[in-house]
């Protein structure tokens, strides 16, 4: 009837307005998700006195919902999976990853806590005086805390994946006379790491600073410690596939070196940085003399470090044998 005394044809009623949408239109805001919480609390104002109070519990309830769907299931889940969904991508790239999307997982994290804030603050003391609606409220705000929180984790899981991967993809590109250089190749040995060690520190301070500005509080130190832990166990994986020759234990001791300088740059929770003193301990095993390495092994776990001296290049000498029988 509008549309009639509007003027409007049958042909203006069925065209819909083109709508132009750009990236930056699936990104996460917070000053935007300020804004939709303002109208929400205008709304809960004016429903209050609308209602003059008698459905104040029912109201509420209707307004979480509302909140629940659009900011919770709609804006802040869909934002994590696609996150996720970038993180796959990366992972099976064959070029360097690109991180841009961790940060979507900070303004996740800020916008689900300001949600949990009006909530809590708003939204539940309204409902008080109706124990059943305010119970419903309860699980429904725990419920969209606990889809947020597995996305979150989800999300960041996948990001260590990530970088894990290409760590391991550059690690493969080791050329193996990098630890066994000729006698008289002198610019291998003034080398300050070898060049796969620089490709791999220059990866892990990009994903040190990117993630760093995309994750905060606990969860930043929990994200860097399983990151580390995950980096340690390539590099010691690492060193037990190369034969190293006494020149070459050199460079090892400098790659191991800088990857533990590396670590110490990380916000890790403090019981991880003890496992640090390991990779000092697995450099130092190919630059001692077979004297000296008997001492060093007391006292640590031998098991493990017996394959790393195995990879030196006099393994097979009567000292070295002989520290091996004794462990």
């Amino acid at each position: 009837m509008l549309q009639r005394i509007a003027g409007m044809s049958d042909h203006d009623r069925t065209e819909k307005p083109e709508i132009e949408v750009n990236e930056g239109d699936g990104t996460l805001s917070v000053p935007k998700a300020k804004r939709m919480f303002k109208w929400l609390a205008e709304a809960v104002g004016r429903g209050l006195e609308l209602s003059g109070g008698g459905e104040t519990a029912k109201d509420v309830a209707v307004l979480q919902r509302l909140l629940i769907t659009h900011i919770g299931d709609i804006y802040i889940n869909s934002a994590l999976d696609a996150a996720a969904d970038a993180a796959i991508v990366q992972e099976q790239s064959r070029n360097e990853p690109d991180l841009a999307f961790v940060p979507e997982v900070r303004s996740a994290i800020t916008i689900l806590q300001l949600t949990i804030g009006i909530n809590r603050t708003v939204l539940l003391p309204l409902a008080a005086s109706n124990v059943s609606i305010s119970r419903e409220m309860e699980k429904s705000l725990t419920g969209m805390i606990t889809k947020a929180e597995e996305r979150i984790g989800s999300a960041l899981s996948r990001t260590i994946d990530v970088a894990l991967n290409w760590v391991s993809k550059l690690m493969a590109r080791q050329v193996r006379t990098d630890f066994r250089p000729r006698d008289d190749d002198l610019s291998s040995i003034e080398q300050l790491q070898t060049p796969t060690c620089s490709q791999i520190f220059t990866f892990m301070v990009k994903v040190r600073e990117t993630c760093s500005s995309g994750i905060e509080g606990k969860n930043l130190e929990s994200f860097f410690t399983e990151l580390a832990m995950g980096f340690c166990a390539l590099v010691l994986d690492h060193f037990k596939k190369f034969q190293v020759s006494p020149t070459g234990g050199l460079m090892v001791s400098k790659d191991i070196t800088k990857y533990s300088q590396l670590l110490r740059t990380f916000p890790l929770l403090p019981e991880f940085l003890s496992s640090l003193e390991v990779l000092a301990e697995i450099g130092n095993i190919f630059v001692i003399s077979p004297e000296a390495l008997k001492d060093r092994l007391r006292g640590m776990d031998k098991a493990d470090l017996r394959a790393y001296v195995l990879r030196r290049e006099d393994a097979n000498s009567v000292a070295v044998q002989t520290v091996l029988n004794s462990i």
